[in-house]
């Protein structure tokens, strides 16, 4: 019973520490991408997680990985 117990509090803590770190990630993403779209001036920036088409020739991922470093 008490190692059902640890083991529901470390699942609990390991799931707790790895929404901080996402939430620390797309804070940081957030930012890179504010400045990008700016410093471009561009209007939208958007994912192609939902994207049915798109044209590849501008794809600003690079420069986003280049700035979280």
């Amino acid at each position: 019973r008490d190692l059902e117990k640890m083991s529901v509090s470390l699942q609990s803590d390991l799931a707790a520490a790895q929404n901080q770190s996402v939430q620390t990630l797309l804070t940081k993403l957030n930012t890179v991408i504010q400045k990008i779209a700016k410093d471009g001036q561009y209007d939208m920036i958007t994912s192609t997680a939902n994207m049915l088409y798109l044209n590849n020739s501008i794809n600003l991922t690079p420069q986003v990985i280049d700035q979280l470093k």
